[in-house]
């Protein structure tokens, strides 16, 4: 799945004072549905004067790591009954 991620460095008044932050994010399904919603975001990041730079990244992830992250699976502990 490709991810597209919507940075933003806001303007510091020394270095590092403000890390960099996530300002909109989506897939790239609902980015086929939506194509504007990302594109607005960063239009707007662009014209508001707190940031120094913002960029649109694209991230791969995969499907299946993403999964199991939202439905973890229950790993059985195995042991031996003593009589």
């Amino acid at each position: 799945m490709k991810l597209l991620v919507l940075f933003g460095q806001r303007k510091c008044n020394y270095p590092s004072q403000y890390a960099v932050e996530v300002i909109a994010a989506t897939d790239e399904y609902s980015n086929d549905d939506n194509p504007d919603y990302i594109q607005d975001a960063l239009a707007a990041a662009q014209t508001n004067d707190e940031f120094d730079a913002v960029n649109i990244l694209s991230i791969n992830v995969d499907d299946n790591e993403v999964h199991k992250r939202l439905y973890p699976a229950e790993e059985p502990i195995e042991g031996e009954v003593e009589d």
